[in-house]
């Protein structure tokens, strides 16, 4: 989760999810599985990606609630999703305000 840790990474991966930027070929993968992963609940993802979504939600919820927002208003502006991740976070001892 070192793109979590990095802001400066973090910040070139956001700009390309919410296509405000350029990708990298890794970030093109991410937004690519993003949408798909939100809706299915990572039905298609292995066990690490799972994983790894489960700890970069809840690490968004909890620490970058800018960029989770960012995020879930171009990919989830109804907000169907976002109250699932949210309720996990919260399951998890993660409070969302």
């Amino acid at each position: 989760m070192e793109i979590l840790q990095n802001k400066r990474l973090l910040l070139v991966y956001l700009r390309c999810v919410l296509e405000d930027g350029p990708c990298s070929p890794e970030g093109k993968e991410l937004k690519d599985h993003m949408k798909p992963a939100l809706e299915n609940g990572c039905a298609d993802c292995s066990e690490k990606q799972i994983e790894n979504v489960k700890k970069g939600t809840a690490y968004l919820i909890k620490e970058r609630p800018d960029v989770w927002n960012k995020i879930c208003e171009k990919l989830d502006p109804e907000g169907v999703y976002r109250k699932k991740y949210e309720e996990q976070a919260k399951q998890a001892g993660i409070n969302y305000s």
